[in-house]
């Protein structure tokens, strides 16, 4: 018989501040696609697939550790000002 495993359930303050986490994510997502202005479409794509990621591994925090979903969007934040204000002049990306 398979062993039974025990889940532990998250306070309901660790529910909001998860789901402030996924609001704040998808707040970011307009700018992840305005960055095809300045980015070709290769970069737009790779701009949209780190976001893709990124939301999802937030999605997998909610359930496995909701304290830790917080950080997604300061790294989806980091990514992007990473990507379109310091990489842009060097990539030769502009409008």
């Amino acid at each position: 018989m398979a062993d039974v495993v025990q889940v532990r359930r998250a306070h309901p303050f660790e529910t909001v501040v998860a789901s402030f986490g996924l609001l704040l994510m998808v707040a970011q997502l307009p700018f992840y696609v305005a960055a095809g202005v300045v980015a070709p479409a290769w970069g737009a794509l790779v701009l949209s697939i780190a976001w893709v990621t990124l939301f999802t591994l937030g999605l997998r925090w909610y359930r496995d550790h909701p304290s830790w979903v917080l950080l997604v969007p300061v790294l989806a934040a980091a990514v992007w000002i990473t990507s379109v204000t310091v990489v842009e002049p060097y990539l030769g990306w502009g409008p």
